[in-house]
């Protein structure tokens, strides 16, 4: 009480400030841990419902939500379709995922294609439709999303590609075929989509963060051999999804999330993938 009492007014009112600023702080910390003890909760709880029931605990909530600038958030709805079709508590949870997409991942423009704050909204934008179903949803095997304006040189393989997902922890895509999926509304093709869905893929093979995911594709797997001749019979795959399994995942995500009407109609692997999400 004598060293408040010695205080000036100034002085008193700044010791009081400064006290709040600590006690917010000291609160923020606190509900940060207290969420990550939550979502480790969940994941536990996840993974014990699954094994006994094969479904999911879809809990999507958090305590702090990351937010896009207004820009952003427009770029956003002008571009996913999807998130407008949201209602207005998941759009927020949908933003958080796109936000933590970015501020994570390592963006770089090839050939002098410049990446600007948009075009990463749009790209992942398509990487959490993907994974919405999920709540370890950011492809944390992969760090580097590189873009090209168009379809680019790989020495790897001696041919041109449009995109592709590597083992070493990249995604690359060209620009132009990855904004021709969204443009073209009904072709089955959708670059990002594609890509995307191996990079899930590939997240099974490292062992890496989804466990529900890897659990449901190895049933997928045992279930493929007896899929494939029934879509090869309906003829609503392209060649190219013949290749090998990942290809056939991938081209069997485009479908289904840019379907043809006949493909909802009389696919049985529509219903396979509407069990996954």
């Amino acid at each position: 009480m004598l060293f408040l009492s010695s205080l000036s007014l100034g002085e008193y009112i700044f010791a009081i400030i400064v006290s709040l600023i600590c006690i917010g702080m000291f609160i923020f910390l606190v509900l940060i841990s207290i969420e990550r003890i939550l979502i480790s909760l969940f994941d536990i709880i996840d993974e014990i419902y699954y094994f006994f029931t094969g479904k999911q605990i879809l809990f999507r909530y958090r305590i702090f939500y990351k937010k896009l600038s207004p820009s952003n958030k427009q770029a956003l709805w002008n571009f996913s379709t999807y998130y407008r079709k949201l209602p207005l508590e998941l759009q927020r949870t949908f933003e958080h995922r796109v936000a933590t997409f970015c501020k994570t991942k390592q963006f770089i423009g090839r050939e002098d294609f410049l990446i600007d704050s948009e075009k990463k909204i749009c790209i992942a934008s398509v990487a959490i439709k993907l994974t919405f179903g999920y709540r370890r949803f950011n492809y944390d095997h992969f760090r580097k999303i590189i873009v090209y304006p168009d379809a680019y040189y790989s020495p790897r393989t001696d041919e041109y590609h449009l995109g592709e997902a590597s083992l070493g922890g990249y995604i690359a895509l060209s620009w132009k075929s990855f904004i021709e999926g969204e443009d073209i509304p009904d072709d089955n093709r959708n670059l990002g989509l594609h890509e995307f869905a191996h990079a899930l893929y590939i997240n099974e093979i490292v062992g890496n963060e989804n466990h529900i995911f890897n659990n449901w594709i190895a049933k997928w797997k045992l279930g493929m051999n007896k899929l494939k001749p029934v879509v090869e019979k309906m003829e609503i795959f392209r060649e190219y999804a013949f290749t090998n399994e990942m290809e056939f995942f991938a081209v069997a995500v485009e479908h289904f999330l840019k379907p043809r009407k006949n493909f909802k109609r009389n696919c049985q692997m529509h219903l396979r993938l509407c069990l996954n999400y």
